[in-house]
């Protein structure tokens, strides 16, 4: 009786390290935050005329009419493709000044 119980305990031990996956939204959505903010906080024009945050595109607008892209990094080291786990974090991708076009 005691080997199907130790196989069990066993087996039980070892899901819990398969079942790591993604960040729940709450968290994710503050790391996302941050990563963004770290960026607007390093760039003084940002900074001086950050006006909002689109965290649902990924989008920081300032000044007048500029805009920072963000997007996540394209590899995680160390992870195989397609495995569960956290999201790569989001890296500015490039900035556009001028006037949005539709």
């Amino acid at each position: 009786m005691k080997k199907p119980l130790i196989l069990l305990s066993g087996v039980l031990m070892s899901a819990g390290v398969l079942a790591v996956g993604a960040l729940p939204p709450k968290y994710q959505n503050i790391n996302d935050v941050k990563a963004m903010l770290e960026v607007v906080e390093s760039n003084d024009l940002m900074a001086s005329g950050l006006q909002s945050i689109n965290l649902d595109e990924y989008v920081v607008y300032f000044r007048d009419e500029c805009r920072a892209f963000f997007r996540r990094e394209s590899s995680r080291e160390g992870q195989p493709h397609g495995s569960l786990g956290p999201v790569a974090p989001l890296v500015l991708d490039h900035i556009e000044c001028g006037p949005q076009t539709p």
